[in-house]
């Protein structure tokens, strides 16, 4: 391999990444992202889908949020992040807490998988689903495998960790693992991003109607793309990126 690049969507991403994991290098910078970079990202997801307009969202162009660099170790399931840590890290933060949310919307509507599977249409139950019919609820029924496989491997592994800060992946992984995660405050880089996390959660809140979510989900999934681009050869890395 010399160097490959891919458009990808989180959705096809999902579907080949296998069991790689993400590994940020001890020469990469700690998570540094703060308000201001999420406010900026929520409101260019907000105007590029016109308020997560639920009429547009099959017609939308795709939305490119810039490059992944990974060098692929040999032999071994590690994709190294050299370029676009920050972007890659809120995505598997995002695709958490939707798929959170998403849950809890099945949940609150007392549907059940097997319900949606039926193809039973459902009736609109103020302050739980609105107004969805089978087809839409297995949609977004299908999205929570995928959001999932974006951020956990197969053995419920968290696919991202900071090889030189264990306290930044220890509290990274309690988010992508556990529904209640203790929050620790050890060091800057950890309270960055459980600044990070909360702000992240604060926008997906704003989102009060169920169909805007659904649509949201639908657009993070597929329209918003990154450019993966993959080497094994770190001599490349270092002549394409600034590591």
């Amino acid at each position: 391999m010399s160097i490959e690049c891919k458009t990808e969507t989180i959705s096809n991403l999902s579907k080949h990444i296998d069991d790689n994991l993400f590994s940020i290098p001890t020469f990469q910078r700690a998570y540094v992202w703060g308000k201001t970079q999420i406010d900026e990202m929520f409101e260019d997801f907000k105007n590029d889908s016109n308020e997560y307009d639920p009429t547009q969202i099959d017609e939308m162009d795709q939305y490119l949020m810039g490059n992944v660099g990974i060098v692929k170790e040999k032999n071994q399931n590690i994709w190294n992040i050299v370029d676009g840590q920050q972007r890659l890290t809120t995505f598997t933060m995002i695709a958490r807490q939707l798929e959170q949310r998403l849950e809890k919307l099945i949940k609150e509507g007392n549907i059940t998988r097997d319900k949606v599977d039926a193809g039973k249409v459902l009736k609109n139950k103020p302050g739980t689903l609105g107004i969805y019919d089978a087809l839409e609820l297995s949609e977004v029924k299908n999205y929570i495998p995928k959001l999932r496989k974006f951020y956990l491997a197969d053995d419920d592994t968290p696919r991202l960790g900071y090889m030189d800060s264990p306290d930044l992946s220890k509290q990274y992984r309690e988010y992508m693992r556990e529904d209640a995660p203790k929050i620790t405050k050890k060091n800057p880089n950890v309270a960055k991003l459980n600044a990070a996390w909360k702000r992240i959660g604060q926008h997906l809140d704003e989102i009060t109607h169920d169909e805007q979510l659904e649509v949201f989900c639908k657009y993070f999934a597929e329209k918003v793309t990154l450019v993966m681009t993959l080497t094994n050869d770190w001599g490349k890395a270092y002549q394409t990126f600034e590591v």
